[in-house]
């Protein structure tokens, strides 16, 4: 084999291992964002359950207690503007952590809270989203 032909073989090789190297690089940025995706779908999960569980619910329990007090001390004639506003505090503590939960559980929010789209970006890069044709151009 002449001196040509080594140059040549080692050329295309090192070329070859560069194409290689770079798409898996860039495979390796795939499996990261996709990996680090799923871990903020976890936490997400993870914080539901904590947020349901520990504040939610205490606020919520409490909210219908005093929805009952404020039920209950309408019965008396005497008292309304008293239960009235015992009933409408009852209903914003029941009502509103059911709202903060429904808010903080929201997948557009996390997904935009943990920058997903820039660490896609990072790592497929940019690419234009093309929209469907919906009727067939005439040639």
């Amino acid at each position: 084999m002449s001196t040509f032909s080594k140059y040549m073989f080692a050329l295309v090789t090192q070329s070859i291992i560069q194409h290689y190297e770079a798409r898996g690089i860039r495979l390796a940025k795939i499996h990261l964002a996709r990996a680090y995706i799923i871990g903020v779908r976890e936490l997400r999960s993870h914080i539901q359950v904590f947020i349901g569980i520990s504040v939610c619910l205490l606020s919520m329990g409490a909210g219908f207690v005093l929805l009952v007090l404020g039920l209950t001390a309408l019965l008396p004639i005497g008292a309304v503007g008293r239960a009235s506003a015992m009933t409408a505090v009852g209903a914003v503590a029941l009502f509103g952590p059911l709202a903060l939960f429904l808010r903080l559980n929201s997948e557009r929010l996390w997904v935009k809270k943990a920058r997903v789209k820039e660490v896609l970006e990072t790592a497929v890069g940019s690419v234009p989203i093309q929209q469907p044709r919906l009727v067939k151009a005439q040639p």
